[in-house]
């Protein structure tokens, strides 16, 4: 961020509150970085989890899998936002349950944030990927995972779902 969002002209770096931050010469609006909200869901069908493998020309951790997940837009609830996801990516309806947990994480090239992960259960809509975006999507048991998973928490995510499955 170069310029004040609030009346246009150029920030400049101050000490405050201990850190270091972008504040405007004119107006004062001191500028704070924000975390990034994502959203996703575990979907289980028979003790697998569906996980789909983005595409070679994605932006962030391409040819990786991932469950299905997104950004949340600035008026949609991660709840909204990780049922839309999953339609959008997987063509799969999925109505949306109880959170499995939240990640942190600091290693997507677009910001840091933190993912909010639901569990899933499908209610309608068939199987598909466009190809583009999303390259495949697989069913995977705890002990079959892929070892190529993407970052922004999917991998921690992931991780903690064979975890907790294991566990059963």
């Amino acid at each position: 961020m170069k310029f004040c969002s609030r009346c246009g002209h150029s920030l400049s770096q101050k000490l405050i509150e201990g850190r270091t931050r972008r504040v405007c010469e004119s107006c004062g609006h001191v500028f704070y970085k924000q975390l990034k909200v994502g959203a996703g869901v575990v979907v289980e069908r028979d003790g697998d989890v569906l996980l789909m493998r983005r595409g070679a020309g994605v932006f962030a951790f391409p040819c990786t899998w991932c469950l299905p997940a997104g950004y949340c837009e600035h008026n949609e609830a991660p709840k909204q936002t990780a049922a839309r996801e999953a339609n959008e990516e997987t063509g799969l309806e999925v109505a949306i349950g109880d959170i499995f947990g939240v990640f942190f994480f600091d290693d997507d090239p677009r910001g840091n944030g933190i993912l909010i992960v639901y569990r899933a259960t499908v209610i309608g809509g068939d199987a598909a990927c466009d190809g583009q975006e999303v390259e495949a999507l697989c069913w995977f048991a705890p002990d079959e995972l892929p070892e190529a998973l993407a970052g922004g928490g999917h991998d921690r995510a992931i991780q903690a779902w064979k975890r907790s499955f294991l566990r059963q």
